[in-house]
């Protein structure tokens, strides 16, 4: 019988570390070694295209700028919408304005008799 928890529990971790083996390797083992294999075989097709070359490549940089793009957040004015709105508002008065002076031209011709 084990005596404590820490010797029960040292005998869990040995059974668990047994029961993996090497060959029995899970999807996911599987799966990381296929992604590495071919991150490794690009580095390398990389790596002969460079040291023939001692210039950046317009691909190579253009996906360093891409990379970069995507994680930068664009920063949005706080002025940017108190713009519109301000546009928006003189748009409206001026409508407005010009529809009421109508108004009252119509109505002055027509309670005084254009003559």
């Amino acid at each position: 019988m084990v005596d404590t928890r820490v010797e029960k529990y040292k005998e869990y971790r040995k059974e668990i570390q047994n029961s993996f083996s090497e060959a029995d390797l899970t999807t996911k083992k599987k799966t990381s070694d296929r992604v590495s294999k071919i991150l490794t075989e690009q580095d390398k097709e990389q790596a002969i295209e460079r040291s023939s070359d001692s210039s950046i490549s317009y691909k190579d940089l253009m996906g360093a700028y891409e990379m970069y793009d995507k994680n930068s957040v664009s920063e949005v004015s706080p002025l940017a919408n108190r713009h519109k709105k301000k546009i928006n508002y003189i748009i409206i008065a001026s409508v407005t304005i010009v529809i009421l002076i109508a108004i009252t031209i119509i109505v002055g011709v027509l309670t005084f008799g254009g003559k």
